[in-house]
């Protein structure tokens, strides 16, 4: 079941950015053929529809070609901080692959 896990990160990046909301979308493409998939989860503002004009789908485009990428180090300490946050709700979080998986919700 993926319902809690995506509520509880979600409430996780609610909390570290001080969003009003965070969006959660499926993404599923490849050359007009469903093949893969993408999960995104990004965080929105009250004031977002002052900077951009769309909702919705067409807001999180807006917001994606606008974005510059962040600095690899501001990533890394969000992905720590983001980890730690996370382990308050769960019993193990496993990174002997590199990428933190979480155990026991």
């Amino acid at each position: 079941e993926l319902g809690p896990l995506f509520q509880l990160v979600s409430s996780c990046i609610q909390a570290l950015t001080s969003s009003n909301q965070v969006f959660n979308c499926l993404w599923s493409h490849g050359r007009g053929i469903p093949s893969h998939i993408h999960y995104v989860m990004q965080p929105a503002w009250a004031d977002d529809h002052v900077k951009y004009v769309g909702s919705g789908p067409a807001l999180q485009v807006e917001q994606a070609h606008a974005l510059t990428s962040p600095e690899v180090k501001l990533v890394k300490e969000f992905s720590q901080r983001s980890i730690d946050w996370l382990a308050q709700f769960v019993k193990q979080i496993d990174l002997s692959d590199g990428y933190p998986v979480l155990v026991d919700l």
